[in-house]
């Protein structure tokens, strides 16, 4: 196949921009999302960002997410979103909301 000694050439599409550092293109990221998030949830939002808190904490910021941060205890309770993967998984759930996921 090859000669010893052959040297593969590689093109220069998969060369990676070394000059920024993925660090700050990361930190960066995280700031912009943390621009749209309510001042009373952007450290918890921040840290489920930066996997440094539980899965239950990401999966809570996800459905007051989805309502917008917008009185979202009550608009999380009364989702309807039954094709949401998170659904079962919501924060709030009172057991006589009368609401549960349809049968199929």
């Amino acid at each position: 196949m090859f000669k010893k000694g052959h040297k593969i050439r590689r093109t220069g599409a998969s060369k990676i921009d070394s000059t920024v550092p993925k660090a700050s293109i990361q930190e960066d990221m995280v700031q912009e999302i943390l621009k749209g998030v309510p001042k009373d949830y952007q450290r918890r939002y921040e840290l489920c960002l930066r996997g440094k808190k539980a899965l239950r904490n990401a999966i809570n910021m996800t459905c007051y997410e989805c309502c917008c941060f917008e009185d979202a205890q009550n608009r999380v309770n009364e989702c309807l979103s039954y094709r949401c993967p998170l659904w079962n998984y919501r924060p709030i759930r009172r057991k006589n909301a009368g609401i549960e996921m349809p049968k199929v």
